[in-house]
């Protein structure tokens, strides 16, 4: 007896169920492509704004045996409240591809409320080490933080 209740309840469940699926079957999707996404945000008045540097270029070139210089810029596909940036020289032996932070202070910038970040830099070198620069950027929008990375080799 109980295991007929439960079939029937079962069965009764599944009709249920079935029936709310053909009711929304005839509608249209919300969402089909980004087209309508953007729309959709438009509608319920919430833009969703991407937070991502796009755009990056970073220099670092022997000026005389013993002075590197070089830049960093970066633009944001939005505008973030924060842009900043930390430049650190690294030092290698000729032989070798492992790099450390010189023992020199880092080179740092920030902007507010601006989607453009440039900085020039210089450092002391040598011609018997390797050096590399390491940029790191971390932009900040709505509280939220992104963190980038990028080097560049002496050359």
């Amino acid at each position: 007896m109980k295991n007929k209740i439960l079939l029937i309840s079962m069965a009764i469940g599944l009709l249920l169920s079935h029936s709310t699926i053909f009711a929304f079957a005839d509608e249209e999707p919300l969402i089909k492509d980004a087209k309508n996404i953007i729309q959709v945000e438009e509608n319920i008045g919430n833009i969703v704004e991407p937070q991502m540097i796009t755009t990056s270029a970073l220099s670092f070139s022997r000026q005389s045996d013993s002075l590197g210089t070089g830049t960093l810029q970066v633009i944001s596909s939005t505008v973030p409240s924060s842009i900043k940036a930390t430049i650190r020289l690294q030092v290698a032996e000729k032989d070798s591809n492992t790099y450390k932070n010189a023992s020199v202070s880092a080179v740092t910038a920030t902007v507010t409320n601006k989607r453009t970040l440039t900085k020039s830099f210089s450092f002391k070198v040598t011609t018997s080490k390797k050096y590399r620069v390491k940029a790191t950027v971390i932009e900040t929008v709505k509280g939220n933080t992104l963190t980038y990375n990028y080097y560049k080799k002496l050359s």
